[in-house]
């Protein structure tokens, strides 16, 4: 278009600076996920056994999630007061129009949506629109859009508190079995460290509180 316009100059600098984009994107290195995901699991580890700070878990947790395994968005949300819906506690890769908006999942049970079911149960879900059609609310789907994704629940004392949802709705990268089992050993890495930290809070004589929205522990 530049050199329609007669701008040659303008046209050689902008081809060579898109030359340069592009060898410094070829020259990038390429992440390595396992090795990403055995890093992250050892930071996950020290968290669990030695500082123990459980807002620096869940970080993690979702970070092994989105980096580890190479996801487009994941989110950690909670159940809220009255049991009817989620909202977003931390979130990675959740396009916005601004930070202080948060994600809310409706909990529909007549008829159950994904995120009932999820939570009806005990184990990681690996919703397919083409298999769980019925699962996908009109409401769930102006949220999330109607995709694969890797949603499991969040316990405190026995009782789920929230989930763990993550999908690849930005690049359309199919899900495969690997990254599933990749998904379940990390969110199940948040169930444990929430165990753990309740037995500590018992041990130290605290109230079993739980999590709330606030943001307090």
């Amino acid at each position: 278009m530049a050199c329609q316009f007669g701008a040659i100059d303008a046209a050689m600098l902008i081809q060579s600076r898109l030359n340069k984009a592009v060898d410094l994107e070829q020259s990038l290195p390429v992440v390595d996920k396992k090795q990403l995901q055995l890093h992250i699991s050892q930071d996950i580890v020290s968290i669990i056994s030695d500082q123990f700070d459980i807002n620096l878990l869940l970080e993690t947790v979702l970070e092994g999630i989105h980096r580890g395994i190479g996801m487009d968005r994941t989110i950690f949300s909670l159940l809220v007061t009255d049991k009817q819906s989620l909202k977003e506690r931390l979130s990675l890769g959740w396009r916005k129009d601004a930070y202080e908006h948060k994600v809310i999942f409706n909990i529909a049970e007549t008829p159950p949506n994904i995120f009932f079911h999820v939570l009806a149960g005990t184990q990681a879900f690996w919703a397919k629109p083409l298999v769980n059609a019925k699962l996908y609310t009109l409401r769930d789907i102006n949220v999330v859009g109607k995709n694969e994704c890797f949603i499991m629940p969040v316990f405190f004392n026995k009782i789920p508190i929230g989930l763990i949802y993550t999908d690849r709705a930005i690049s359309n990268e199919p899900l495969t079995e690997e990254d599933f089992n990749a998904f379940k050993y990390f969110a199940q890495q948040a169930n444990i460290g929430l165990a753990m930290y309740r037995m500590q809070r018992i041990v130290n004589g605290k109230k079993d509180s739980g999590i709330d929205q606030s943001g307090s522990y």
